[in-house]
C-alpha cells in the first residue's frame, strides 16, 4: 500500500505509515524507502554526520542507521530493528528535511505560529522553548504552522507548514493536557497531534523573534542588519551543496529576507508564567 503525505510543502510518497494524515489529489516529488537489512552503508563518526559522495547526500544517525539522498529518493537504512514510532520521528523531523536542505531548499530552527495577518516565527536552537511555545498557542485555540522547522519559500517571503505534531520534553506534558498523546517514541520528546489547530496552507511570513534566555523579565531587542543575518544564519539548515551557484542563492535568499522582515531578539525568562503573557506578539 502506498502512502501519500504533504510535508514542509512537499509531496512524500511512501509504502511505510509516517503516522500523520495522508492527503490524496497530491503529485509525490520524494519517495521515501525504509530499507532493514540492519547493516551500515557506510562508516562515519559515531556523532550525527553529513557526507557526500558523488551525487549522493549521506546523514548518519548514531545508534539508529543512515539517510541517503539522491535526485527524488529518500532511503532510511536502520543499524538495527527500530519501533515504528522512532522510525516515523526519524523521518519526519531529520530525513525528509535533510533531503530537502540537499535540494537547496532553506528551513529554519523555527516555531511558527498562524496569525491572520501572517505567520509569526520564535527561532531559536534546541532547547529554548519552541516547542512549549507552540504547544502554548496550540491549547489557546491559536494554529499553528510548526513546532521545530519551516521551510522558505524561495521566490516570496512565506513560509510552509511542516506536520500536525508538537514534541515535547516529558517534564513538559503536564502543562499541555488538551493535546493529544502518541505512543512513547525512544528519542528525548514525545509526540503530541494537534490535530485541527494546524494550519495546513503556506503563509506569508510576518515576524521574526530570535530567542535567548533570561533570568529577568520578557524583553524585547531590535536587531541592526547584520544581526539579523546572522540569527538567520545561525538557525538555517544548510548542508553544503556540490553546487556553488546554489549555495550563493541560499545565502542571498537569507540577505534579502534579513532585509524585508521585521526581526527582533526575545529575552524568554525562564518561569513558565512569563511565557503565558506572549500572545501580544501575535497582534497586528
Amino acid at each position: 500500500m502506498e502512502f501519500k503525505y504533504e510535508v514542509y510543502g512537499l509531496g512524500v510518497s511512501s509504502t511505510f505509515d509516517l503516522g500523520i494524515p495522508t492527503k490524496h489529489g497530491i503529485r509525490p516529488a520524494l519517495q521515501l524507502v525504509i530499507m532493514s537489512r540492519f547493516k551500515r552503508l557506510r562508516r562515519l563518526p559515531a556523532t550525527p554526520s553529513y557526507l557526500v559522495r558523488g551525487e549522493t547526500h549521506f546523514l548518519r544517525i548514531p545508534d539508529f542507521g543512515q539517510f541517503s539522498f539522491r535526485g527524488r529518493r529518500l532511503c532510511l537504512r536502520l543499524d538495527s530493528p527500530q519501533d515504528r514510532e522512532d522510525i516515523q520521528a526519524a523521518v519526519l523531523n531529520q530525513g525528509i528535511p535533510f533531503a530537502l536542505t540537499c535540494q537547496g531548499e532553506i528551513l529554519l530552527h523555527a516555531a511558527a505560529i498562524w496569525t491572520r495577518s501572517g505567520a509569526v516565527l520564535f527561532a531559536g536552537p534546541s532547547g529554548m522553548g519552541k516547542s512549549n511555545l507552540a504547544a502554548l498557542y496550540a491549547s489557546r485555540g491559536h494554529k499553528i504552522l510548526s513546532d521545530n522547522l519551516v521551510r522558505l519559500d524561495q521566490k516570496r517571503n512565506r513560509i510552509y507548514p511542516a506536520f500536525p505534531e508538537i514534541r515535547l520534553f516529558a517534564k513538559d506534558l503536564r502543562y499541555h493536557r488538551s493535546l493529544a498523546r502518541r505512543p512513547k517514541n525512544s528519542f528525548a520528546k514525545r509526540r503530541l497531534a494537534v490535530g485541527a489547530r494546524f494550519h495546513a496552507r503556506p503563509t506569508p511570513l510576518k515576524k521574526i523573534y530570535f530567542i535567548q534566555k533570561s533570568k529577568s523579565n520578557l524583553r524585547f531587542h531590535s536587531l541592526r542588519m547584520a544581526e539579523k543575518f546572522s540569527g538567520l544564519l545561525s538557525n538555517a539548515t544548510l548542508y553544503t551543496t556540490a553546487s556553488q551557484k546554489m549555495d550563493s542563492q541560499r545565502y542571498a535568499r537569507l540577505i534579502r529576507l534579513a532585509q524585508e522582515i521585521p526581526m527582533e531578539r526575545l529575552s524568554l525568562p525562564h518561569r513558565r508564567n512569563a511565557e503565558m503573557n506572549l500572545d501580544r506578539m501575535l497582534r497586528p
